[in-house]
């Protein structure tokens, strides 16, 4: 090509470069199209939301930790914050949400906006309106992965636009011809640092089996804790040890379980209706006569 027509002078890189080769428009088409179906995939999943216990539910709760903790049913013993358990040899805490009224799974935590507790809750998305959880963090890591392919390649063929114009015209009248592929060149050498570091963030997350959450509180950080025992104890200094994350089995199998694993059943009720004042029937034993 020694010349561009006038007539095809157009402001879009799409039409100049499909003459070079159809596919590279091509390919801009199905990688925005991936864009968006998984963008809209995040926006309207459920992340992992656990409903709020029922008062049935929280009577039995009671029952078992007045059981466990105070036999004598002692009114001035409160319930206890924290319980534990066991995964791979680490004892992990399990909160208790006063809000939702039940002890938090591993990993799971409470969304200040959301006002529900997440499974697996990584963090809170404004730019696609919902949680990122157990059951959307594929989408949302496939949306932001594909966003930053679609930049980097939308920025490479709006260069290589110019730079064949330039060729055959003066660049002033390039600018003047294409101002669509500057726009483009401007907007995508500005946003392309922040969304490729998010990306590249979360592609450490993933091999590193942690969610946003526990990577900015430093739950499983290899630091060494600060060293609380004194001087003349001779006790092991458990303080002084590296935390462990149980949930980590080796970085590929963390990425490839956490992006292609199964999407495990919402525990949502699907019909909605919510019963604001459920009536409990406690059923009381009767005992013969003659042992009354």
């Amino acid at each position: 090509m020694d010349a561009w027509p006038a007539k095809k002078n157009k402001i879009s890189s799409a039409p100049f470069l499909w003459d070079y080769s159809p596919a590279i428009p091509i390919i801009a088409a199905v990688i925005s199209l991936s864009v968006i179906s998984n963008f809209l995939a995040t926006s309207f999943t459920d992340p992992g939301i656990l409903p709020r216990a029922e008062n049935i539910e929280v009577i039995e709760l009671d029952r078992q930790i007045a059981e466990e903790h105070n036999p004598h049913h002692d009114p001035a013993v409160p319930r206890p914050r924290f319980r534990e358990a066991t995964i791979n040899g680490e004892r992990v805490k399990m909160k208790y949400c006063t809000t939702c009224r039940f002890y938090r799974p591993p990993r799971c935590s409470h969304c200040a906006v959301c006002d529900n507790c997440v499974l697996m809750f990584d963090h809170h998305c404004p730019w696609v309106g919902n949680c990122i959880g157990q059951r959307n963090y594929c989408y949302f890591y496939r949306f932001v992965f594909c966003l930053s392919v679609l930049i980097l390649y939308l920025f490479s063929c709006s260069v290589a636009h110019i730079c064949l114009l330039s060729q055959n015209m003066p660049f002033g009248d390039v600018m003047r011809k294409t101002p669509g592929s500057a726009v483009v060149i401007i907007i995508c050498f500005f946003t392309i640092w922040s969304i490729f570091g998010l990306s590249c963030f979360h592609t450490y997350l993933l091999c590193s089996d942690l969610t946003t959450n526990e990577d900015l509180k430093g739950i499983y950080r290899k630091k060494r804790r600060a060293a609380v025992q004194t001087s003349t104890s001779s006790a092991p200094d458990w303080h002084n040890q590296e935390p462990k994350n149980p949930f980590y089995s080796g970085s590929l199998k963390s990425f490839t379980g956490r992006l292609f694993k199964s999407r495990l059943p919402s525990v949502l009720d699907a019909n909605g209706y919510i019963n604001d004042q459920p009536t409990i029937v406690i059923q009381v034993p009767k005992f013969p006569p003659e042992t009354r």
